[in-house]
């Protein structure tokens, strides 16, 4: 089974965003000045939570306290083959497959806006990114919030779904 997440792109310019994930062939996730989660400090998501919450660049940040659910998950809980539906906010806009694992980049792909250092390379697909999010139950699974950043969808999908998909 394929596991479908849905990311929410940089909130203050998520069309710049967008064009660096396609060119780049990444996906990336803010909150980069705590480090690598990788870092034995992060082992649960309380940790990034807190990590977060303390770094004074944060602290005006509302959505501060998703963000430990957020990192853990792109983190640990993403395996390659995922599928990752990238959104400006309400609107879906385009489709990547995970080509690879976690990695803190601050140099070589840094996106253009913000401290995007959360990484994982990922490629295109020609996937209708509203069309997967209903096929893949809508909403997030339980447990995880429709606001944070980064979200599990309720509903995996098979292969045979994938290929229909991409026709």
């Amino acid at each position: 089974m394929i596991n479908v997440w849905r990311l929410i792109v940089h909130h203050s310019d998520p069309e710049n965003m967008l064009k660096w994930s396609k060119n780049s062939s990444r996906l990336a996730i803010g909150w980069g000045l705590i480090g690598d989660i990788k870092d034995n400090r992060y082992i649960l998501p309380q940790d990034i939570s807190t990590a977060i919450n303390k770094n004074m660049y944060y602290q005006d940040l509302h959505n501060a306290g998703h963000g430990g659910a957020s990192l853990y998950n792109f983190c640990y809980n993403v395996t390659i083959g995922d599928l990752v539906i990238l959104s400006t906010g309400r609107k879906r806009s385009l489709v990547m497959e995970v080509e690879g694992g976690y990695e803190f980049n601050k140099t070589s792909e840094k996106p253009p806006i913000g401290d995007y250092y959360h990484q994982r390379k990922a490629t295109v697909l020609p996937i209708d990114a509203d069309k997967l999010w209903q096929v893949a139950g809508g909403e997030p699974i339980a447990g995880h919030n429709i606001r944070w950043t980064f979200i599990k969808c309720q509903k995996p999908i098979d292969e045979a779904m994938k290929a229909a998909l991409l026709e």
